[in-house]
Parts: C-alpha cells; sequence; structure tokens
C-alpha cells in the first residue's frame, strides 16, 4: 500500500498552464466573431506559455 501525498494545485504546473491560457482567452475575447476566429485564438493561445514562463513557476 503507497500513501500518496494531499493534492496540491499550488504544486502542479498544469494548473499554472491552464490559468495563463484562461487569461490570454479572457483578455482577447473580443476577437471571437466564428469559429475561425476561435481556431485562430486558440493557437496564439499555445504560445502564450514559454519555457520562460514554465521556468518562472518554480
Amino acid at each position: 500500500l503507497f500513501y500518496l501525498p494531499h493534492y496540491l494545485p499550488d504544486l502542479n504546473l498544469i494548473e499554472e498552464s491552464f490559468s495563463a491560457y484562461k487569461a490570454y482567452l479572457q483578455s482577447h475575447a473580443h476577437q471571437l466573431q466564428d469559429n475561425d476566429d476561435l481556431m485562430l485564438v486558440l493557437l496564439e493561445a499555445c504560445g502564450c506559455v514559454t519555457a520562460e514562463t514554465c521556468k518562472g513557476w518554480f
């Protein structure tokens, strides 16, 4: 039987990246007019989390 540590969202980097994506999408919501715009903004949001950003979370 292995005891796992409690879940800590502050130590889970995927939570930080989701937060960055969400902030980017909220700040660019005015650009969303149709599905083509949605895909473009989603692709741009992928670029908001860089290696330097991830290093800053440690």
